[in-house]
């Protein structure tokens, strides 16, 4: 499948091409249950590049050399990481039931956005708000910019590093909140391991910098070691390290918020008492004029 991983994809003409690959490559498999994975894989892969789209579907070819998208001008600019030939290809959908089956067996529960292989985004976006949307695709396309460098590599780099790197970059949030019709608001939460790998990078901004949170990421995908490159650039011994960090951070931020927060409403209710103390004396200041 190497050849799927390093396509590049640059036209609608070249995804036409791709699936026609794809078809031929399908028809000439052996039907035996040997092949079922590579099957399954081309299947996927053809409906990412089947020219035609679904009522509701978008069909977008995002350039990793042009688009504006943060996080690839994050990685293509700041980081100085040079941009993989050709574009992402991004299918948005309403909801999953508009996906062809290839596509729609990759999602999983609540699962939103995917990258598949190196290039190849799928999303829904039915009931999110155009933050959230935009964040997500944002997102994906971090992904498929580091998968499309990577290829077959990609593995060397841990899901810490992937998720973590994919959220500092295009901002993610831990809350969505979406405002619907008929008054109702949907609350999306990201996931308890997503909010630890954003916790990690957003530490080591706030510790280190930008610039050099950058330069880590570059070095990571550049030597396709993370925990090396947390060593060269910050002096860490590893990950486990960061995120017992990056918590102790966080945890030290939430006490000193609840202390603000206790403390506006402990004055609040100072203020409250004096307020009713002084019109409690006005009053009987009043009866002993009236008496």
């Amino acid at each position: 499948m190497e050849w799927s991983a390093s396509f590049q994809v640059r036209s609608l003409e070249d995804l036409e091409t791709l699936h026609r690959e794809c078809r031929i490559i399908i028809e000439s498999l052996p039907a035996g249950p040997e092949a079922q994975d590579v099957r399954e894989t081309l299947i996927t892969l053809e409906d990412f590049a089947s020219p035609e789209t679904a009522p509701g579907e978008e069909l977008l070819l995002v350039s990793f050399s042009h688009s504006d998208d943060p996080a690839i001008r994050r990685l293509r600019d700041s980081a100085g990481l040079k941009p993989p030939g050709g574009a992402a290809v991004v299918r948005v959908y309403p909801t999953p039931v508009e996906m062809p089956p290839g596509i729609r067996r990759l999602f999983r529960g609540e699962t939103a956005g995917i990258t598949f292989l190196t290039r190849y985004i799928a999303i829904w976006t039915e009931g999110r708000s155009d933050e959230e949307t935009a964040d997500l695709l944002s997102h994906e396309l971090a992904h498929a910019y580091v998968l499309s460098l990577l290829g077959l590599e990609a593995n060397r780099l841990p899901q810490w590093f992937h998720e973590g790197s994919a959220l500092y970059l295009s901002g993610g949030k831990t809350q969505y909140i979406s405002h619907q019709d008929y008054g109702h608001t949907r609350v999306s939460w990201s996931p308890r391991d997503y909010n630890e790998w954003r916790r990690a990078f957003r530490y080591l901004d706030s510790r280190f910098g930008t610039e050099e949170t950058e330069w880590f990421i570059r070095k990571a995908i550049e030597t396709r070691d993370a925990e090396g490159a947390l060593r060269k650039v910050f002096g860490l011994s590893g990950y486990p390290e960061l995120a017992r960090l990056a918590r102790r951070r966080w945890l030290l931020e939430q006490t000193a918020r609840a202390g603000a927060i206790l403390g506006a409403l402990g004055l609040a209710a100072y203020l409250l008492r004096l307020r009713a103390l002084r019109e409690r004396s006005e009053m009987l200041e009043d009866d002993e004029v009236r008496w």
